[in-house]
């Protein structure tokens, strides 16, 4: 039988120097202005009881878990992209009424 040499890859270099690429400086320079946390708008809604409150608290918890997913997709399939993952878009995510 043969014995197979075993190689290991200590070093490895990009393909592209980091300085060299336009387009990969313009990537990171979009990276780095991204803000951390897109701002949630808030529903101006009168929270008449505890269950009320829970309900637009869930819903603010679902929408900012939302934005965060999106967030992490690049700009401009954000919206495509969250449809594919989970098999529907925000648009036509219901507007459930617990009353």
């Amino acid at each position: 039988m043969q014995e197979k040499q075993k190689t290991v890859v200590q070093d490895t270099e990009l393909l592209v120097g980091l300085g060299k690429s336009k387009r990969l400086m313009a990537m990171r320079e979009s990276q780095a202005m991204r803000p951390a946390s897109t701002p949630v708008k808030k529903n101006q809604t009168f929270v008449v009881n505890k269950r009320d409150a829970e309900i637009k608290q869930a819903r603010d918890l679902i929408e900012q878990n939302i934005i965060k997913i999106k967030a992490s997709y690049p700009p401009g399939m954000q919206n495509k992209l969250f449809a594919l993952r989970y098999g529907i878009s925000t648009k036509q995510l219901p507007d459930i009424n617990y009353s």
